[in-house]
């Protein structure tokens, strides 16, 4: 089950009841929230321990739950990159709502349409 930060569940019960708090078999594909990227060194994330620990303070700022992989095990996305996303695929509207959470605390964020297919 996918942890949900104080502020998507209070717009989950208020606003938006389809909101992916806990999200079903499709929790894996949507609209994802990147944070950032960072160029990988052939197969190795390279200063993924700096930057792990850097964009996971940031997100904690804006309450949000982060994690970190390759770029490649998305469909949809660019390979070659590290990348960090707000935990969870969303609808288009609600990745926009945690985009605008997000944009505090991570400027250059964005949103992309893409299949998980890691872990």
């Amino acid at each position: 089950m996918v942890k949900c930060s104080i502020i998507r569940c209070i717009l989950a019960f208020f606003f938006l009841p389809n909101i992916a708090c806990a999200a079903g078999p499709n929790m894996n594909r949507g609209w994802w929230v990147i944070l950032g990227n960072f160029p990988t060194c052939g197969m190795n994330a390279c200063g993924s321990e700096i930057h792990v620990q850097q964009i996971s303070r940031k997100a904690a700022r804006c309450d949000l739950s982060v994690y970190n992989d390759f770029s490649n095990k998305f469909i949809g996305f660019r390979g070659g990159y590290e990348v960090y996303v707000v935990t969870g695929a969303f609808t288009k509207p609600n990745a926009q709502i945690i985009l605008a959470q997000a944009k505090p605390c991570f400027p250059n964020a964005y949103i992309k349409y893409a299949r998980y297919m890691g872990e």
